[in-house]
């Protein structure tokens, strides 16, 4: 299904350490219309791709890179107003940071209907933040 301006809206940021699971999510996320697709597999990478001046509409992240927190990325993308998708393999909701209550959250393995309708809940969470869901 092809949003029309998706690829109006800037880029996607994946940040995703397994290079399958991140390859996956790009064609998924171009599949929805969103023509610049970047992947980051490290946490200094995200950060590098968050302030190289490019615009960022969306930031799809595993909850943990290389065996680390992303919560200081989501902590970021929350302070940016960058809408994001939380991706995790462990669906427990007590050791989940903060600011991952904001995001919407995909168990992996996802299929490509479950990240879409994420994407599509995080981008419309960020036009209307009084009518966005409470997850």
């Amino acid at each position: 299904m092809n949003e029309p301006n998706a690829g109006d809206r800037g880029a996607v940021l994946i940040v995703e350490d397994e290079i399958l699971i991140a390859m996956d999510a790009e064609r998924i996320l171009q599949d929805l219309g969103f023509a610049d697709v970047r992947i980051a597999t490290t946490l200094t990478e995200a950060e590098r791709a968050l302030g190289d001046g490019r615009s960022v509409a969306l930031a799809v992240v595993d909850l943990r890179i290389g065996g680390n927190s992303a919560a200081p990325l989501l902590a970021d993308l929350r302070r940016r107003g960058v809408p994001a998708v939380i991706t995790t393999g462990s669906m427990g909701v007590e050791g989940l940071p903060r600011d991952a209550h904001a995001f919407p959250l995909v168990a992996k393995p996802y299929s490509e209907v479950d990240l879409q309708d994420a994407a599509r809940r995080a981008l419309g969470a960020s036009r209307a933040p009084s009518d966005a869901p409470h997850e």
